[in-house]
């Protein structure tokens, strides 16, 4: 059973005597962070902080630490703003690109070996993003490293562990169909449930990679 975060309480005393009280105070703080994370998402283009927040506090709770939820989560959105941003850039241009080298290929009058070059390389940086992708918001948020450093780790260890990398992914595309099918589900906490398993998943294969840092 996942124990409620000391540092993240927010009711204290007899509240937490009660087994059944607790387990209610744990779904309110995952459904509060979730509430706070899609609030915080709607004006579209503060998806990637709100998003970096989330992971963040949801390792806090992870290791148990944290000085309150909203705390947690606004310190964690100021703390990864441009990161975030810089991320998200790299990875809509990645796919973009991948988008139009596609659809020159598809449309193109004249299809030589040039535009199936153009069309291999996109793919293949795809690739090499889709893998990243399942670690860096993760490692970012668990190690005060530089950007460069994490793409590089969450690259080696994408590939010295492709079962563990095979199995996020499938998992993150059950969980987005599961929420494009049911979109009311959204406003339960599945999601930030989804990122704490991750986060502590990955941190017990990880934990000697932290210290140097």
């Amino acid at each position: 059973m996942i124990k409620p975060s000391k540092g993240l309480t927010i009711m204290q005393g007899d509240f937490y005597q009660s087994n059944i009280k607790s387990k209610l105070y744990l779904v309110a703080e995952y459904w509060f962070l979730n509430l706070l994370c899609l609030v915080i998402s709607l004006p579209v283009i503060t998806i990637p902080p709100a998003l970096f927040a989330l992971y963040h506090v949801t390792y806090k709770w992870v290791k148990e630490e944290g000085g309150g939820l909203f705390k947690e989560f606004f310190s964690g959105f100021k703390q990864y703003l441009l990161r975030s941003y810089l991320y998200s850039f790299i990875l809509i241009t990645v796919l973009c690109s991948l988008y139009l080298y596609v659809q020159l290929g598809i449309n193109s009058q004249l299809i030589n070996s040039f535009t199936y070059i153009l069309i291999s390389l996109a793919m293949i940086i795809s690739l090499l993003m889709l893998l990243i992708h399942q670690y860096f918001i993760t490692f970012s948020v668990m190690m005060d490293a530089p950007v460069r450093h994490i793409f590089l780790m969450s690259f080696t260890f994408a590939i010295r562990k492709i079962h563990i990398t095979i199995f996020l992914i499938i998992s993150k595309i059950l969980l987005i169909m599961i929420l494009i099918a049911f979109p009311y589900l959204l406003i339960f906490s599945i999601f930030p449930v989804y990122v704490f398993f991750k986060n502590k998943f990955l941190l017990s294969f990880v934990r000697n990679a932290l210290k140097k840092y």
